[in-house]
């Protein structure tokens, strides 16, 4: 259609469905409402490596790029940095989440909806693109997932440059304040989602978001899911970046895609290995997923010493903690079992849990690559 004013009301249909319209007030009730969430459901919440974004300039405009690993992100995320004195940033959601009374709701607190492809959509992806600029022109700071989805394996997904581009383009229009880029790692001892992401491996379609959905997923609250990791990577300058870069700088999806990967490689440095994942590694490991209680604490013991005196990255954590209090917490949130044997107590993975603790493993596979 080339009339103008069909193409104006249809580009405000769509301004109307992407923006957010942040309201204190619902901030404010996320605050409270996440609070007793986190305590209802995880032992603990740690955030890591905070000085990493407290020592950033008081100007500087930040972008924050988690990777993505459950619903929960949204809420914790925003939640943290809340609690660490930053104002909530704007969010990018996929538009499944824009559903009754979820989209209202996460559109009061900072979230802004977004296809999950701009393809053969250019007067979509012009409208999005204006609504990223004047964000950055009135000096919002962001979050949206590097990663485009939530991982279903537990690696980190190849990064989706599309709306770092946009970021990109809207800075070298008008670079007045510094602009950062903050990696965060985030992981779990237990996902909420774990199941069905199992189910989704095996085949079964992905459920659409709704409101039925949310009511029947409402059970979980009766769980107990360990613990919850929020830890920054080293932020990217892209005023930096520019200098440094003689090649490209005039092409932002180049740029993004050299970022982007800079961006993965700096979450996966950021890493927390947890009890969880720690176990689970050695674990599956062993023939049968199973090993003699007393050989396991060993090998925890010798690894856990190998990475703490040549460690992956400065900026990985370790949880700290004795063998006894990680294995009984492990047992706790994922299933795994103590039998006795003839020949001592035996530490095993039983078949059903096997698939999650391989989901735990891989969160921190590449830890070990290298001591292995």
């Amino acid at each position: 259609d080339t009339d103008p004013a069909k193409i104006e009301h249809q580009a405000y249909k769509y301004a109307q469905e992407i923006a957010a319209s942040m309201s204190h007030q619902t901030v404010r009730f996320f605050v409270l409402l996440v609070k007793w969430l986190s305590n209802k459901l995880y032992d603990n919440v740690e955030t890591i490596n905070t000085e990493k974004v407290h020592n950033l300039p008081k100007n500087a405009e930040l972008i924050f790029l988690p990777c993505h690993r459950s619903h929960m992100d949204y809420l914790l995320v925003g939640y943290l940095l809340y609690k660490m004195g930053f104002m909530p940033p704007h969010t990018a959601a996929g538009n499944n989440l824009n559903f009754w009374p979820a989209g209202p709701l996460l559109r009061r607190g900072g979230g802004f909806f977004m296809k999950r492809t701009f393809r053969g959509n250019e007067l979509y992806k012009a409208v999005f693109n204006e609504y990223i600029h004047y964000l950055l022109r009135e000096n919002f700071s962001l979050s949206f997932y590097i990663e485009g989805g939530r991982s279903r394996t537990g690696r980190l997904l190849s990064p989706k440059i599309g709306l770092l581009s946009m970021v990109i383009s809207g800075y070298q229009k008008r670079p007045s304040r510094p602009l950062y880029l903050v990696p965060i790692w985030v992981s779990y001892s237990k996902l909420v989602e774990g199941h069905s992401y199992l189910r989704e491996i095996w085949g079964v379609k992905k459920q659409t978001e709704s409101l039925q959905r949310l009511v029947k997923g409402a059970t979980f609250l009766k769980s107990k899911f360990g613990s919850a990791y929020l830890s920054f990577g080293d932020p990217i300058s892209v005023e930096d970046y520019f200098q440094k870069e003689t090649e490209n700088t005039s092409n932002p999806i180049q740029i993004s895609r050299k970022i982007g990967l800079t961006v993965v490689q700096r979450i996966q440095q950021s890493c927390v290995l947890s009890p969880v994942s720690f176990l689970s590694t050695i674990l599956f490991a062993t023939p049968n997923s199973a090993l003699a209680e007393e050989d396991l604490k060993k090998i925890t013991y010798e690894l856990k010493t190998l990475l703490e005196s040549c460690p992956y990255h400065q900026n990985m954590h370790i949880v700290s903690g004795l063998f006894d209090s990680w294995l009984q917490k492990t047992m706790e949130v994922t299933g795994i079992k103590r039998s006795s044997h003839p020949g001592g107590v035996v530490i095993h993975a039983p078949e059903e849990v096997k698939p999650l603790l391989a989901y735990y493993r891989n969160n921190s596979l590449h830890i070990f690559v290298l001591p292995s």
